[in-house]
């Protein structure tokens, strides 16, 4: 819902563009209980846009368009290695500094997952005068691989598995030093199912510490009460 459909398809009755942007409602009202002082809004182009509009409409602090995005350069968590990871983001994303001296930032994004784009764009801004940096993420942190679709193949790329047994604010404090911000803010499974109107049960979340849709359903089949002994009289090859 936050991360593969397309914005203008629909789930459960609601276009999954509305869901992103409630789900950035969702995360101001997370960011402003912890009394957090924040002077504008910086969205991730693009896939943190509509959770940006979001938060900006919900807080009423105001976008500023700090971070600028080629529409070249795909997305760069796809990539295999951790080099062209950054290079890639280094490459699409630049940080215009204008208005952004002496501010406190938010940055938000759908998700904070291996961290790579938010560490760079979070010391882009830094650098480019910010003076605090308080990263959003419009889902739960992700803890564990996706077998049904993300090209990640071992948790142990996800900084948040780390600290996966620990509470939400313990995971937010770590993540938080992992990408350079001063303070890390996610949504919990329940709120990520309430911004689309579903219950937490019916979606797959199983890479955000939730119940995996398949595993453990799977029909097991019958075992051979005795082994097969001698030659075979039949041999069948399945492929795909």
């Amino acid at each position: 819902n936050f991360y593969f459909m397309r914005p203008e398809s629909y789930n459960n009755g609601i276009r999954v563009l509305d869901g992103r942007k409630e789900s950035g409602r969702i995360l101001a009202d997370n960011m402003m209980a912890k009394g957090i002082k924040i002077d504008g809004v910086v969205p991730i182009k693009e896939s943190g846009s509509p959770a940006g509009s979001g938060f900006s409409e919900r807080s009423g602090i105001p976008i500023i368009d700090a971070v600028g995005t080629s529409h070249y350069v795909g997305r760069s968590f796809t990539l295999s290695d951790q080099t062209q990871r950054e290079d890639a983001v280094s490459s699409k994303h630049t940080i215009i500094p204008d208005h952004i001296k002496g501010k406190s930032l938010a940055t938000i994004d759908d998700s904070t997952l291996r961290g790579t784009t938010s560490r760079i764009i979070n010391t882009g801004l830094l650098r480019g005068g910010a003076s605090k940096i308080h990263q959003g993420a419009a889902s739960p942190p992700g803890i564990d691989k996706c077998t049904l679709g993300v090209d990640l193949r071992n948790k142990k790329e996800l900084p948040a598995a780390e600290v996966a047994d620990r509470p939400l604010a313990d995971i937010e404090v770590f993540m938080a030093k992992r990408i350079n911000s001063t303070t890390m803010t996610y949504l919990t499974l329940d709120q990520t199912s309430q911004a689309f109107g579903r219950e937490t049960r019916s979606m797959c979340t199983a890479c955000l510490g939730g119940e995996h849709p398949v595993h453990g359903l799977q029909e097991e089949f019958p075992q051979k009460a005795s082994p097969i002994v001698g030659k075979p009289k039949l041999a069948v090859r399945i492929s795909g």
